[in-house]
């Protein structure tokens, strides 16, 4: 009887361990999961800020070449 009480004890902190981990994995895996989506909003925001910078860089230099080229007929 004895036995079969130290075996159950040892089969349910094996269960309790093994849930806990579980669930600690769980919580680090959302944690990782969240940092990584705000890191990736970041980088997302930086790419559509150059993008924006690099078509009004464009158009100020087709500008300049419009301006160039009715120069130019004048």
């Amino acid at each position: 009887s004895t036995t079969v009480d130290a075996a159950s004890g040892v089969e349910a902190l094996i269960e309790r361990l093994r849930n806990e981990g579980v669930a600690s994995g769980q919580a680090k895996a959302e944690q990782i999961v969240q940092a990584a989506e705000t890191q990736a909003k970041g980088m997302i925001r930086q790419a559509q800020a150059e993008a924006d910078q690099i078509v009004q860089q464009a158009r100020e230099a087709a500008k300049s070449l419009e301006q160039a080229g009715q120069q130019a007929l004048e």
